[in-house]
This record gives structure tokens, sequence and C-alpha cells, in this order.
């Protein structure tokens, strides 16, 4: 009941206000305020967005230099096993 009656003050101040001050303030609480609020909300679920996916893209390039580093050392693992296996292959045993 008491909002009530607030809001039936404000509107007798309302009406004693001049009509170019009425457009004012009609203005300022069906346009400008919704505006903020929308653009607010849009501005955070955006911000949002963009930080969760620079995130998933973060781990994606983590991941594939993961994968590269581990590619690396099987092709220098495999590079090692020649270059031990050439040696072993060259030494005879047996010398004359």
């Amino acid at each position: 009941m008491k909002i009530a009656s607030t809001i039936y003050k404000h509107i007798k101040k309302l009406r004693q206000l001049s009509v170019k001050q009425r457009i004012v303030v009609i203005f300022i609480i069906f346009i400008l305020i919704p505006s903020i609020a929308f653009l607010t909300v849009t501005i955070r679920s955006y911000s949002q967005y963009a930080l969760n996916s620079i995130l998933n893209e973060k781990y994606s390039i983590m991941e594939q230099m993961n994968k590269n580093i581990a590619y690396q050392f099987e092709k220098y693992e495999d590079l090692t096993m020649t270059v031990n296996a050439g040696i072993f292959l060259t030494e005879s045993p047996v010398k004359n």
C-alpha cells in the first residue's frame, strides 16, 4: 500500500511539470534507462563469451604444443637410436 501511495505522489509531481519536462522524464524512464540496462547486459554477456573463447583457444594451443613437443622427442629418440644402431653396425666385435 505504501508503494502505491509513493507512486501516486510521484505522478502528482509529474503532472505539475511543464510539457517539456514531462517529455524529458518520459524519455529517461522509457528510453534511456532500458537502453542502458540492455547495453550493460549485452556487454557483460559478450565479454564473458569472449573470455571463454580465448581460454578455449589457449587450451587448444597448449594441447597442440604438447603434441608437437612429444612428436619432436619421439623424432629425436628415433634419430639417436639410428645413430647408435649405425655405430654398432659399423664396429665389428672381432678385430683382425
